[in-house]
């Protein structure tokens, strides 16, 4: 099992004129970057002191170095402290668990690609409703034209039936 968090340094420029910065440690770390890892630390906690606390290295460089060994010998620490059979375990309970979310994740991908056919589709009904309604409103324009043919042939046959009886 991998530690949460593996330590970084933060030191100041003026901290970094006189120490080198060891490189990022490995995850997990190995006794090599807790090494590295105290001798910062060490290197500037004698920086500090040997310029009185007046030079490059100030207070919070050397803290910050106390503290990025310290993480990591607890980064090493925990990686040691765990049994064997702890991995072991993990992995089998991961294994299962991701044999009981493969159909989970099925059914997920396949409810994705159902929105998106329903998306697919309710933009086709709304074309097609746009269709109907321009059609029901051609078809009124009908009607109406209709009604006034059938207006003007009632004024016409009411003109006929009129001179009719002059």
């Amino acid at each position: 099992m991998t530690p949460p968090v593996i330590a970084q340094v933060s030191l100041s420029a003026d901290s970094l004129r006189v120490v080198n910065q060891p490189p990022p440690p490995s995850n997990p770390p190995t006794l090599r970057d807790v090494t590295r890892g105290l001798h910062l630390a060490a290197e500037l906690l004698t920086q500090h002191k040997y310029s009185g606390g007046e030079g490059d290295v100030g207070d919070n460089d050397v803290i910050q170095g106390h503290i990025y060994s310290t993480k990591l010998i607890n980064a090493l620490e925990f990686e040691r402290a765990q049994p064997v059979w702890v991995a072991d375990f993990t992995g089998t309970i991961l294994a299962h668990m991701e044999k009981l979310l493969a159909p989970i994740k099925a059914d997920i991908s396949t409810i994705k690609n159902d929105i998106v056919n329903i998306e697919n589709d309710i933009g086709e009904i709304k074309n097609v409703l746009y269709a109907m309604k321009y059609n029901i409103q051609a078809k009124k324009v009908d009607i109406e034209d209709i009604k006034d043919k059938a207006h003007d042939i009632d004024k016409i046959g009411e003109a006929r039936i009129n001179s009719r009886h002059l």
